[in-house]
């Protein structure tokens, strides 16, 4: 980087600098993913594809329930740990969160295998290599929480969006040089062994953040009762929020078939590249307003949410203009049939604007503890995500889903602002970004 440019982002507030290079690397991440997903489409064809997608959406859902919430109550519990330094209820964190997802992966395997001999949920790779994914998802999504606890943000994301997916099209790379023929089986167990060291290394950075934060060991110490309260809506929510964004992939590939699902999969994958700016700024902000809001800081709260409004709508809007308007190439990239999927992620894109225009609402409000109104809103929008996917996929097809999928994303988000409202005095909107905006203009011009 120039000089001059590394010392202006030196002087950039510390969330923005926390979100640039998370965003850099989400982003750089994504697009080893997205040449990673190229090379599979075209080397499977889109009906394969959907297959191995189908597949990996139940992995991804079952490894989300595993971890029980206790990935999003991480974020609010670990820096309350580390401001009391209370090592044994870090550990103790630790601990139960890695018994929890293996008890949790036994019973998973053990149910997938019975459905499978049943012929009532046949997946493709087959019911063991789905558990062991699953289980690999849920440890990484757990341990990415405990870091950001620790608020290791930068270097979470670097082990889950660079190493994990380099690792992981090495591993691609070394089967085809091997003449294996990819198979929805054979990726999953790719995607397994590329989850192993990255484990590893997480676990490695967060013994350190324990011996670094809080030095003075201390027996394991663990809040069983408490932990699984808190995070009980919290997992709802999250399982929830999964479904509704996950849903019509399920729906398609049940109700439509692996074609579809296989080309409806690349106009989510646009879609996407959208969200990543609002993840990463929310993922940044979760931390630093949960410490704001413990020393009652409500100045602070409010700027770190206006900071990540800013950086989700210039981010995010600029993405959603290109891929609006080159809809048709870009999914021209997976394969000569995936444009036929255009309208659909157009659709997808609008429903990712309303998000990002409503802002950090959601995880304001697990901050202030009302976990339940979150979860209860989004079961809302599951109940109506269920309904619309189901009558509209048979209307409309992949267009259909689409449609769903947006009307549920925008009307969760509007029902967590308006809650919002009326639980607090903080705007988590992109309209506050424009008042600070206002207020330093004002400051310096006086």
């Amino acid at each position: 980087m120039h000089p001059w440019l590394l010392q202006r982002f030196r002087t950039l507030p510390p969330f923005v600098q926390k979100a640039a290079l998370s965003f850099g690397l989400r982003f750089n991440g994504l697009a080893i993913q997205f040449l990673i997903s190229i090379l599979i489409t075209r080397l499977l064809g889109a009906q394969s594809f959907g297959a191995f997608i189908y597949a990996f959406v139940w992995a991804t859902m079952l490894g989300t329930f595993l971890t029980f919430g206790l990935s999003r109550l991480a974020v609010r519990e670990i820096p309350r740990f580390v401001s009391e330094s209370d090592h044994g209820r870090a550990r103790g964190y630790l601990l139960l969160t890695i018994a929890t997802i293996l008890a949790g992966g036994v019973l998973t395997g053990l149910l997938l295998m019975a459905l499978e001999r049943a012929s009532v949920l046949v997946l493709a790779p087959g019911w063991l290599l789905v558990t062991a994914v699953a289980i690999a998802h849920a440890l990484i999504l757990s341990l990415s929480g405990i870091m950001a606890g620790f608020q290791m943000i930068v270097w979470s994301n670097f082990i889950e969006n660079i190493f994990r997916q380099l690792v992981y099209a090495g591993l691609i790379g070394l089967c085809l040089l091997a003449g294996i023929t990819l198979t929805p089986q054979s990726l999953f167990a790719v995607n397994l062994a590329a989850s192993l060291p990255t484990l590893l290394l997480m676990g490695l950075l967060i013994l350190a953040a324990l011996r670094r934060h809080l030095p003075e060991a201390m027996p394991a110490r663990i809040d069983a009762r408490y932990w699984f309260l808190g995070a009980m809506p919290l997992l709802l929510s999250v399982f929830a929020g999964f479904f509704n964004t996950n849903l019509d992939i399920l729906m398609i590939g049940s109700l439509m078939g692996d074609f579809e699902t296989g080309i409806y999969r690349a106009a989510v994958r646009g879609a996407l590249l959208v969200s990543i700016a609002n993840m990463v700024s929310l993922q940044v902000l979760g931390p630093m307003l949960s410490r704001a809001l413990a020393q009652k800081d409500t100045a602070g709260a409010q700027r770190f949410l206006a900071y990540s409004a800013l950086v989700s709508l210039v981010v995010a809007f600029t993405l959603c203009a290109l891929l609006a308007l080159a809809a048709h190439p870009f999914l021209a990239l997976f394969g000569p049939e995936f444009p036929e999927a255009a309208t659909a992620m157009r659709i997808l894109l609008a429903g990712m604007a309303v998000n990002v225009l409503a802002g950090g609402g959601g995880i304001l409000l697990v901050m202030l503890n009302r976990e339940t109104r979150v979860l209860m809103i989004n079961l809302a929008g599951l109940a109506l995500n269920i309904v619309l996917n189901y009558a509209l996929i048979r209307l409309w097809g992949i267009e259909g889903a689409a449609a769903a999928t947006s009307l549920t994303l925008a009307f969760v988000a509007l029902a967590i602002l308006h809650s919002v409202k009326r639980e607090s005095a903080l705007d988590p909107t992109v309209f506050s970004a424009w008042r600070l905006w206002r207020a330093r203009r004002a400051r310096r011009a006086g």
